[in-house]
């Protein structure tokens, strides 16, 4: 609940600095994308959230965790049918 939300939040500039290394690597590890997409998801930037989410995908075409957030995001924007799609890939993978 609320205490998680805080201590996510008290953890934002850590999580980014650990993401930028990461993707620093490489750019193709599905992992980095995620989780710039998690990073920007809880910092309220959606696009690049999708983008996040998208190229973890295109990636790793199982990486279910990346369908449920997607999800999400297209839910947020109010787009039900994308929204539908992620999950029901989310479901199948």
């Amino acid at each position: 609940g609320m205490i998680k939300a805080n201590q996510r939040l008290q953890n934002m500039p850590k999580m980014k600095v650990a993401i930028d290394k990461l993707n620093a690597l490489s750019d193709s590890y599905a992992d980095g994308h995620f989780y710039q997409g998690l990073y920007s998801f809880y910092s309220n930037q959606l696009p690049e959230a999708k983008t996040g989410f998208l190229n973890a995908i295109d990636l790793n075409v199982i990486y279910t965790p990346a369908y449920y957030y997607l999800a999400l995001v297209y839910n947020l924007e109010k787009n039900g049918t994308e929204a539908l799609a992620a999950l029901e890939k989310f479901a199948e993978k």
